[in-house]
């Protein structure tokens, strides 16, 4: 498969790219990366990091952006998105007061519908990332369901934590065969589940990577993003690692 497919969440370098931004996407490219998903640009504009990116031949998959900032500057967040090249753009978590009841739920749902009607103008497709709270069960139906059923498909896409799946207790391959066509972009969270959570490379954890990738292409995946919250080594390292072992599985 030669189509490129390989990115990193640079949430997982936040500490690396607050020292050396510019610096830290060379490395990212040297380690074997197609792609970078953005969680903010530190001191610098998306126009200064899109001139790295093109210099060191990788592409943006797109950016996380809070939901405050799709409530109180969507118009920007699209400019920017727009610079850096992107499609794809994900709402990275909920604020405590829109998740506690499944009715909250249902109103993010079509919240986040609307500003994914305002994106899909633009030509970009907006996509809601979990954690593990999404899990939480109303009347015997998960929080997450509830909030992509009240959204329209088109508007609103998942984009699954198949490691906060996991550490749910959710079978990770089930879930995403289950939004087969609505997951452009996933995140592989790695993780060690016990005693104490914590991320480890990908493929060194408790994902089966490989059933997942077949399970994301048949669902339409156009990325494989790799993130590590929490590792228990050098975040540099454990993205180094991760690379080598996907495109060991044919991901690049």
């Amino acid at each position: 498969m030669n189509r490129k497919e390989l990115a990193i969440q640079l949430y997982t370098l936040r500490n690396e790219t607050a020292q050396d931004f510019p610096g830290m996407l060379r490395q990212v490219a040297d380690a074997g990366y197609s792609a970078v998903e953005f969680a903010g640009f530190g001191s610098h504009s998306a126009a200064e990091l899109r001139k790295v990116l093109d210099e060191v031949g990788m592409v943006a998959c797109g950016a996380h952006i809070g939901f405050n900032q799709l409530e109180s500057r969507l118009d920007a967040v699209i400019e920017e998105i727009h610079t850096l090249g992107a499609h794809n753009l994900a709402c990275p978590s909920l604020p405590q007061d829109r998740r506690k009841t499944a009715d909250d739920f249902r109103k993010s749902g079509e919240e986040l519908s609307r500003f994914g009607e305002r994106c899909k103008a633009d030509g970009l497709q907006l996509s809601y990332h979990n954690h593990d709270f999404e899990f939480a069960q109303f009347d015997g139906k998960y929080g997450i369901d509830i909030l992509m059923e009240a959204a329209d498909p088109d508007l609103l896409k998942l984009q699954p934590d198949l490691g906060w799946v996991a550490y749910a207790g959710v079978d990770p391959v089930a879930f995403l065969r289950r939004y087969s066509g609505r997951v452009p972009t996933v995140h592989f969270k790695d993780m060690i589940k016990e005693p104490t959570r914590y991320d480890v490379p990908t493929g060194e954890g408790i994902l089966p990577i490989p059933q997942l990738v077949a399970a994301g292409r048949e669902a339409g995946t156009e990325w494989f993003i790799v993130e590590l919250d929490k590792p228990n080594e050098p975040p540099i390292v454990c993205a180094r690692r991760s690379a080598q072992y996907l495109q060991g599985q044919g991901v690049h």
